[in-house]
């Protein structure tokens, strides 16, 4: 997926370096640096990572330090969405924010829990952070 979206990112954007590494990798250490490696041999300064939610969080605060981007993005499922694997929604829910909903609806059965449970949830450690004025969640140790 990653490779079919660099493709058309290259074909629209003029003079971009694009590269492209599928996110189909073991997670382990040797796997990963051999993929750090890669990517830090193209010079890249944005570094976008789409292996879904938690993992690609999980991969990029672990390796972080070793990675030479300046920029790291987790980027979810939005190679799907550049490589039109995926049907983008409607123009009026897509300019609304709304293209979550979408994806609802196509993948409902993936994404139920995580849209409908997990965002209210996000959003009330968010406004209890806000209002305390202390993180939500302990930070964990290193």
């Amino acid at each position: 997926m990653a490779e079919e979206a660099a493709r058309r990112v290259k074909g629209r954007v003029h003079g971009l370096e694009v590269y492209a590494h599928h996110g189909h990798f073991p997670k382990d250490s040797d796997s990963s640096r051999r993929v750090i490696e890669f990517v830090n041999k193209t010079g890249a300064s944005v570094l976008l990572v789409g292996f879904g939610m938690p993992l690609q969080e999980e991969w990029i605060m672990a390796h972080r330090a070793e990675l030479t981007p300046i920029l790291v993005i987790s980027v979810g499922g939005m190679f799907d969405l550049v490589a039109e694997a995926l049907p983008r929604g409607p123009r009026w829910l897509t300019d609304h924010g709304l293209e979550w909903l979408t994806r609802l609806m196509i993948e409902p059965r993936r994404l139920w829990r995580r849209y409908l449970l997990g965002l209210p949830e996000f959003a009330f450690l968010i406004a209890r952070q806000k209002l305390s004025g202390r993180p939500a969640l302990p930070a964990k140790s290193r």
